[in-house]
């Protein structure tokens, strides 16, 4: 309704279609929850830029759906690529780079990685 009503690229749409794609992941619907997340980013993209913290966001929680579809290395391509704009753009201590940290700490974790003390997680 809001799409209809507010237009596709209406701020309000696009957070709406964000948290859309997080109930669709919610509901295990990984393949949903990803192409709605990918729709969302193009769309954030165009509008704000590759460094919209929004769309750094939509990056992150689109990694979920990527890496339960068993496609890991594209995850952590995607967290990585997040960590180091949210890193130079936002900051080391931004609740949206911190969130990046700790979703790629805990894919390295899970994969049993010892990567989670790497670079990625002390200051330079």
């Amino acid at each position: 309704m809001r799409r209809r009503i507010l237009g596709p690229e209406h701020p309000d749409t696009l957070a709406t279609m964000h948290d859309v794609a997080g109930c669709y992941e919610g509901l295990g619907k990984h393949a949903e929850a990803e192409a709605l997340y990918r729709q969302t980013l193009e769309i954030q993209g165009r509008l704000f830029g590759p460094e919209d913290p929004g769309l750094l966001q939509t990056m992150d929680d689109m990694a979920n759906p990527i890496w339960s579809q068993g496609r890991a290395a594209e995850a952590e391509s995607l967290l990585k690529q997040a960590l180091e704009i949210e890193r130079r753009v936002l900051g080391y201590e931004n609740g949206i780079t911190l969130d990046t940290m700790g979703a790629l700490a805990e894919y390295y974790l899970t994969m049993g990685d010892a990567r989670w003390r790497s670079r990625y997680f002390v200051k330079n």
